[in-house]
């Protein structure tokens, strides 16, 4: 590749983006009520590790399956940018650098980035009822904690990033998680694009603006997740020398096992999306370009994927499911749950934490309760007092769970993340909740429980 093929190829990858308020042209509304999504709480809450802060507090970057796309909050609506190479309005900032060269697919529509960040962000559930229907039930306790923390959504995402991601997590928090992650990205991926936001740059007629590299742009890079070929690839000395330390016979365990027999557990675990799930048709479109397979398995494999049987579509829950639900119909969620969780916990390094976390944010299984360290101690202390100075293992916080379930019924998910998000410290200015805490604020929901005056770890297979 020639130097100018270079510069016009890193060119290429570079935008500036400019505040709603500073040029609107460039960004879409969701048309969501604030009180419906909150990005902070819900892009930063422990469920995902790939969004980024910028140097504007409301402008978050990021990724939906493979669409990068920035996300501004204004306090009344929730606008989007989707960034694609080629896109040549952000780009007219960068008088510096070459013009870009045309590109080679088209960018999407922003109709089609509102289909998927309404899939992403779940937005056919009513929030606000379901916050409502919690607080009804849990007076006392989630009453008090819910407003701080309103418009907090769970996330429907890639079951095989969500998956490695939470192996990382084992053990870890937050921050250490992110840089894993990253890592991996770097190492593995590709670099798609190196975004910065001009703080005070010009208007909508465009101008005045500041490049990519200024000292008051922060550059946010985004790196494509690894597919699982990529991943395959590499030793387990590889994932050490990248930071993963004792989690890294895990992943490549875990990698080699969904690559078996023709990738069957890695078919099964796409299989157990939910149909009616608005994101499958965009899994399926991922899946076409990255699956590892010759165009006649890929074909079979989609179609498996897109045909597979009718499981409970909670995704396409009417406001009736919200309500009390019958004794069969709980069974039948229970039963599918602990399918879904039993099928997880086969992966090296996947307990009943690691599942629970992946089940919820990934596999449409709504009732299930990732229980950390804060999510006992908050139970032990509301809902199951008689654990209180129990030894926390897989069989008490099966108790705990289906006390959550009890309590809040089949979206008790949905009530986790709120009362995880009020024991985090990068939270610490809306909560208020009084419980003492012994653990390091900042561990996700598959860090290991702390019970009282004895470090207890959730069964786990032997690492």
């Amino acid at each position: 590749m020639s130097l100018m093929a270079e510069v016009m190829m890193k060119a290429s990858k570079r935008f500036l983006l400019h505040s709603v308020a500073a040029r609107p042209s460039l960004w879409t509304p969701l048309n969501v009520d604030a009180r419906e999504l909150r990005l902070e709480s819900t892009l930063f809450g422990g469920q995902c590790f790939r969004w980024k802060r910028t140097a504007h507090p409301s402008i978050y970057v990021g990724w939906v399956l493979d669409q990068m796309i920035a996300l501004e909050e204004t306090g009344s609506n929730v606008y989007f940018c989707a960034i694609s190479p080629g896109d040549r309005a952000m780009q007219s900032q960068l008088p510096s650098l070459p013009s870009p060269p045309s590109p080679p697919t088209r960018s999407p529509t922003a109709e089609a980035t509102a289909r998927l960040l309404r899939a992403y962000f779940q937005l056919s559930f009513p929030v606000q009822k379901l916050d409502a229907m919690f607080c009804d039930r849990d007076p006392k306790y989630f009453s008090s904690v819910s407003s701080r923390f309103s418009g907090t959504r769970l996330l429907d995402q890639d079951p095989f990033e969500c998956l490695v991601s939470f192996i990382c997590s084992a053990n870890n928090n937050i921050t250490r998680i992110v840089q894993m992650i990253e890592k991996l990205c770097v190492e593995l991926g590709e670099l798609r694009a190196e975004v910065a936001v001009a703080i005070g740059g010009g208007g909508d007629g465009g101008g005045g603006g500041a490049n990519v590299g200024d000292a008051d742009a922060s550059v946010v890079k985004l790196y494509s997740f690894p597919s699982i070929e990529a991943l395959r690839q590499c030793s387990e000395q590889n994932f050490r020398s990248w930071g993963m330390g004792y989690r890294a016979k895990s992943i490549k365990v875990t990698i080699d096992m969904l690559c078996d027999n023709n990738f069957l557990l890695f078919r099964q675990l796409y299989a157990f999306k939910d149909p009616s799930s608005l994101m499958v048709s965009s899994f399926s479109n991922v899946l076409r370009r990255q699956f590892p397979l010759a165009n006649d398995e890929k074909s079979e494999f989609l179609t498996s994927f897109t045909e597979t049987q009718s499981r409970v579509g909670l995704n396409a829950m009417s406001s009736a499911l919200l309500e009390n639900q019958d004794s069969e119909r709980v069974a039948d969620i229970d039963a599918q749950d602990n399918a879904v969780l039993d099928f997880l916990m086969q992966f090296r390094g996947v307990g009943l934490k690691v599942a629970s976390c992946a089940a919820l944010f990934s596999l449409h299984r709504h009732s299930v309760v990732p229980v950390d360290t804060h999510i006992w101690q908050v139970s032990t202390a509301n809902y199951v007092t008689s654990l209180r100075n129990k030894t926390c293992n897989e069989k008490t916080v099966r108790v705990v769970q289906s006390a959550w379930r009890r309590v809040f019924g089949p979206m008790a998910g949905w009530s986790q993340m709120i009362l995880f998000a009020n024991r985090l410290k990068i939270f610490n200015s809306r909560s208020a909740e009084p419980l003492s805490m012994s653990a390091a604020d900042g561990n996700v929901a598959a860090s290991t429980p702390v019970p009282a005056r004895k470090r207890s770890r959730i069964v786990e297979p032997p690492i």
